[in-house]
């Protein structure tokens, strides 16, 4: 390979990533992850059947930059498609994934969660490509090609651990600073078209031993054409995280983990708020749960609970001493 070649594809990456950062306020890692995600999105025809093709989601609060990312995104990647997903069902979206290369769907909290295990999660493997959806109210089979790149823009993870699990999941925050409108912003795909070529003659095959690097491994492929090292060692800890939440999807059923969560937090023994338990999911599980979830969940075990106003207060069956959870309210 010639070192020049390589220099200069990696500055079409670096310039990618700098307009990513210069609207959303992305680090310069996840930047790059974006980056090598559209490369991928260019080389689709490539990669044998057995491949995973894995999602990218843009996940955070209102106003942390998932909107202009997408948008941005729309610009670098290989036949990009724009979708709404607010509150969109299985019938109403299943049409607009047909046929589609690169789908990026915005508000992507949809209303049924077989949207995400019948269409997202399918579109991530080749020999799900052809797909008949049953359309709500015509009583007429729909056939689609549903396989391709899939960016996404959430506030919270997705539902479903399988799909979860196929899922690059950038994590946005607020970051002080000026920032472009994507409008503004002079780049396109040509770029990137570039790139994806030289790695198209240059890609060697990594093999994998879990999940975790299945679903990185195109991108990993991408960053080792061009020898950004220092990228893959960044993803040390991206795989640390991504494999506690496979160890939570198949060891652990979602009650298991809360009792789990309660226990970090200091209850069972000792009085613990909602508050906590919410933090302990987020921190040990990576798992973001409302109070309303987490008090529901408690219910379903057996748990009996009394409000009084201000606390909740809840007994484990058998239990003779009450243990105290404050009720907080989640906006």
């Amino acid at each position: 390979m010639n070192n020049n070649n390589t220099h200069v594809l990696q500055s079409q990456v670096d310039a990618a990533a700098d307009a990513l950062i210069s609207v959303s306020g992305l680090i310069r890692e996840q930047a790059k992850t974006c980056v090598y995600y559209a490369v991928m999105t260019h080389l689709l025809d490539t990669y044998p059947d057995y491949y995973l093709i894995p999602i990218l989601c843009f996940q955070g609060n209102s106003g942390t930059g998932k909107s202009r990312a997408i948008k941005l995104m729309e610009k670098l990647v290989n036949e990009p498609a724009m979708l709404d997903g607010k509150g969109k069902t299985f019938s109403a979206i299943a049409p607009d994934l047909d046929g589609v290369t690169t789908a990026l769907i915005e508000e992507a909290d949809f209303r049924q969660p077989r949207v995400e295990t019948q269409l997202i999660q399918l579109r991530t493997e080749r020999r799900h490509r052809s797909q008949v959806v049953n359309m709500a109210g015509t009583g007429t089979p729909f056939p689609i090609t549903n396989f391709g790149a899939t960016i996404v823009e959430k506030r919270v993870p997705f539902s479903d651990a399988a799909v979860r699990n196929r899922t690059i999941t950038v994590k946005t925050v607020r970051r002080e600073g000026d920032y472009q409108d994507v409008s503004e912003v002079d780049i396109d795909s040509a770029g990137l078209r570039q790139v994806a070529e030289f790695v198209r003659e240059n890609i060697r095959r990594v093999p994998v031993s879990d999940r975790v690097m299945e679903c990185w491994r195109p991108l990993i492929e991408i960053a080792g054409v061009l020898g950004d090292f220092d990228w893959v060692i960044y993803l040390d800890e991206e795989y640390k995280k991504a494999r506690k939440m496979l160890a939570v999807g198949d060891q652990y059923e979602s009650e298991d983990v809360l009792i789990k969560a309660v226990i970090a937090a200091g209850g069972l023994s000792e009085d613990v708020r909602l508050k906590d338990v919410r933090e302990s999911l987020e921190h040990s599980f990576n798992l973001k749960w409302s109070t309303q979830r987490i008090h529901a969940t408690l219910v379903s075990l057996g748990i009996d609970t009394n409000f009084d106003g201000k606390y909740d207060r809840i007994v484990e069956a058998g239990c003779k001493k009450p243990r105290t959870l404050t009720q907080e309210k989640v906006f």
